[in-house]
């Protein structure tokens, strides 16, 4: 886990299972465990990583509780600064997360965070810059035989995947074809 373990690739998942509903470290593991199987999850990580989020006023602990023959479990539950510390790190691995990248992904779970023009204009922002990656890559394997350059080749069908792939789901944003929650109030 990095020393901030509010930048872990956990933690903003971790807060989004949160998002749906409170729950204790098992749960939570065997919750990622199921959606988000490319993060392989401990227990005891997610437990760590749950005292981490709650010293930093992301989530509250309520009281231990005791089911049965079972252990005591704290169950936790999104704070507000929960809420807003995931609209700010969706929005950054919008931003800069590379192409094909599980951080944008992940954050593209929870999009729905944000407001609707923002989301569109983060995505525009990514839509660009692998445009751009596109136009770079192009220009340096201009001269030299495919053999030689095969993976350029597979990259750049990758990131013109990814960029219609976005410029579509902007769209469908704008039209309305998706109920956007970010901007409906709660």
């Amino acid at each position: 886990m990095p020393t901030n373990a509010l930048h872990s690739k956990l933690s903003l998942p971790t807060l989004g299972l949160l998002l749906e509903q409170a729950d204790h470290a098992y749960g939570l593991t065997l919750r990622l465990n199921d959606r988000y199987r490319h993060l392989r999850a401990s227990r005891s990580s997610i437990t760590t990583l749950a005292k981490s989020l709650a010293d930093a006023d992301l989530v509250t602990p309520r009281a231990p509780e005791r089911l049965g023959n079972r252990p005591p479990r704290t169950i936790y539950d999104l704070t507000e600064a929960g809420v807003t510390h995931m609209q700010h790190r969706i929005e950054e691995a919008i931003r800069t997360a590379p192409a094909m990248n599980a951080d944008f992904v992940t954050a593209l779970a929870y999009v729905g965070l944000l407001s609707k023009g923002l989301a569109e204009d983060v995505l525009d922002e990514r839509t660009r810059r692998i445009q751009q990656e596109i136009a770079d890559l192009s220009d340096s394997a201009a001269d030299l035989a495919e053999i030689k350059m095969i993976e350029v080749d597979y990259w750049l069908r990758m990131l013109a995947s990814e960029a219609t792939w976005l410029e579509q789901f902007h769209d469908r944003i704008e039209s309305g074809h998706i109920d956007w929650m970010g901007d409906k109030p709660e």
